[in-house]
């Protein structure tokens, strides 16, 4: 396997991005009345809050044109039996981060059949590639190496299809954690595994996650 889940010598010198991460919070920033909460919530209780300040954040962005639905698209994941591991923001929050986020962010398990049931639950929630509304999904598209970008009308799933990540899913979903949320199960990143992943990208938004991640207690 790739080294990219292997201790902390991970992706583009880690522990200097690890650090970078850690200080762009301060203690005050991390010890805030919102973390402590989240800390004493069990997961399940941490997506439910997830899952509402997404809606009320989608909302404010976009004002009432569309109810975004992050646990519809959940729902309709389990139904078509799709094995999956988020590793986005909501696996963040499930973890114990305080922040909303816009997009469900998946990793979807690379074999041909359970593709067929990925196209499945996105064809249920009317999903199509962002920009492309006439382009249908099928499991040929979800089989390209590539990550993609979808708006359903749930909202926005992002699909992590390229080879990096389908060589690493079989470690990611041995690690993955499933939730029960009010009955409904989602399968979230291991902490570890989340902050190895986000310390590889660089961007900002992951690198404040690693340091709220860093500062978990689990």
């Amino acid at each position: 396997m790739m080294r990219a889940l292997a201790a902390f010598d991970v992706l583009h010198e880690d522990r200097l991005v690890l650090a970078r991460a850690a200080a762009m919070r301060s203690p005050r920033e991390r010890d805030c009345g919102a973390t402590r909460r989240a800390a004493a919530q069990s997961m399940a209780e941490r997506l439910q809050e997830g899952f509402r300040l997404a809606r009320f954040a989608d909302r404010l962005r976009r004002g009432a044109k569309r109810e975004y639905a992050p646990d519809a698209t959940f729902a309709a994941l389990g139904t078509a039996q799709v094995d999956y591991v988020a590793v986005g923001g909501f696996a963040a929050v499930a973890h114990g981060v305080v922040r909303a986020t816009t997009a469900v962010d998946l990793v979807p398990a690379p074999e041909a059949s359970n593709l067929e049931r990925l196209a499945e639950a996105l064809g249920v929630l009317g999903a199509h590639p962002d920009g492309e509304p006439s382009t249908p999904v099928t499991r040929e598209l979800l089989g390209r190496d590539a990550n993609m970008r979808f708006q359903s009308d749930a909202g926005q799933i992002d699909i992590l299809g390229a080879a990096t990540y389908r060589r690493l899913y079989p470690e990611l979903r041995s690690r993955a954690i499933e939730v029960n949320v009010g009955g409904l199960p989602v399968v979230v990143a291991s902490r570890n595994d989340l902050i190895r992943l986000k310390a590889g990208t660089g961007r900002d938004r992951d690198l404040l996650d690693i340091g709220d991640l860093l500062a978990l207690e689990e």
